[in-house]
């Protein structure tokens, strides 16, 4: 919950202070690939398919973090957001 908590007002700062919302995906899902790393760094404690979960979701967390943003950074924007972030409500 901290992990998400951080990353949601780190995004929110960002946002402000620059007007860009470019970096949403790679903070918001990045958020998940961080969220798996205190399970992996916990060997002792883990079983391995836990291991071997986290380990996935941390994967898939930071490849999708890395190409959405990627392609945000490509078009200049992202339209799956467009409208969503078009009124301060959402």
């Amino acid at each position: 919950t901290i992990t998400f908590a951080v990353a949601n007002g780190l995004g929110w700062i960002i946002s402000l202070l620059t007007g860009s919302h470019l970096h949403l995906d790679l903070i918001g899902t990045g958020a998940f690939a961080l969220a798996g790393l205190p399970t992996l760094g916990a060997t002792f404690f883990s079983p391995d398919r836990i291991q071997l979960s986290s380990s996935l979701m941390t994967l898939w967390g930071a490849k999708l973090a890395g190409f959405l943003f990627f392609r945000a950074l490509k078009t200049g924007h992202d339209t799956r957001l467009d409208e969503t972030l078009s009124t301060v409500s959402g």
